[in-house]
């Protein structure tokens, strides 16, 4: 990372789905007169709050949160957009002289904000969207990988808009994705901690907490919003919600379509550590496992004086 002296401070609380992040980011915040910044793709639509676990109102009203239930199930957030958003609201809550906490498990949103990503500006192509999207998605992940390796690898591969984005950026500019964002210098001094789980552990708090969402009433959540929002709307691609169209059809029995939920949910965890791997290349994760570990290395980092600039 480039030099951070005299830079303000901001804490990422990163992680996999399951691993815990919230309630660490929830007890840190109250701890250090935090806020929170949501860097998750899934919390940032309305309506989604059984599937994709977001912090309960109670809790939102003690800690303030941000950027989550800001778009509607049928419209598509882009990179820029959330970057941009993410990026002015730390600097907002650090003019209130409060402590951010960029907090997630979106590796996207994440890498944009921390490494400042110029993102080349790609406008939507709509006749080449409407070719793709008659592609079956099997194909579309053949299509990406030739084009963008590293993004076939990366997205998760049953999201279709994703893959159609990934692929339109790359036949549009002539450049992989992840290739082509050239990074500024970052904006804040950031402090990454890292949630580690063992794998196994994971795995079980994951299928516990499907369990835990099909009980809060997911199923009636998913049944409302389908009311409103067709299949193909991009909140309804989440994990946690699209599994249920079969179901809804006759196609698949409950059991089932939970079964699916609890399978996809470890695979996107999966792809979230290789996102996180990729990140240690040129950030330092601080892999903590307990809120003891977390609260240690805050304090260090908060005491560590701004450099004096040199004549």
């Amino acid at each position: 990372m480039s030099a951070t002296a005299g830079k303000n401070k901001a804490i990422v609380i990163l992680g996999p789905t399951g691993s815990g992040k919230t309630q660490l980011a929830l007890k840190l915040a109250e701890q250090l007169s935090g806020e929170i910044v949501s860097a998750d793709s899934r919390q940032i639509y309305k309506y989604l709050n059984i599937g994709t676990a977001k912090a309960s109102v109670l809790e939102r009203k003690k800690i303030p949160h941000y950027l989550i239930d800001l778009a509607e199930p049928d419209h598509q957030v882009y990179l820029p957009q959330y970057q941009k958003l993410a990026l002015d609201t730390i600097d907002e809550i650090i003019s209130r002289k409060k402590l951010p906490f960029l907090v997630g498990g979106t590796g996207l949103y994440l890498s944009a904000v921390i490494e400042n990503y110029q993102i080349p500006e790609v406008a939507p192509q709509p006749e080449l969207r409407k070719q793709l999207e008659q592609l079956p998605t099997e194909e579309l992940i053949l299509k990406l990988k030739q084009l963008d390796p590293e993004a076939a690898q990366l997205i998760y591969q049953n999201n279709k808009i994703k893959l159609i984005r990934a692929i339109e950026f790359a036949q549009v500019s002539g450049q992989a994705f992840f290739g082509s964002q050239s990074k500024a210098e970052p904006r804040h001094d950031y402090l990454l901690i890292g949630l580690e789980v063992d794998r196994e552990e994971l795995y079980r708090r994951i299928n516990q907490r499907v369990d835990q969402m099909i009980e809060q009433g997911l199923e009636q959540e998913v049944r409302s919003l389908v009311q409103k929002f067709d299949w193909k709307a991009p909140a309804m691609m989440s994990i946690g919600y699209r599994e249920w169209q079969p179901y809804f059809s006759g196609q698949k029995g409950r059991s089932e379509i939970i079964e699916e939920i609890k399978k996809d949910t470890r695979n996107y965890a999966k792809r979230q550590m290789t996102w996180f791997w990729r990140m240690e290349k040129t950030n330092t994760i601080n892999w903590v496992v307990n809120p003891e570990e977390a609260t240690e290395l805050i304090s260090d980092f908060l005491a560590r004086t701004k450099a004096p600039h040199h004549q």
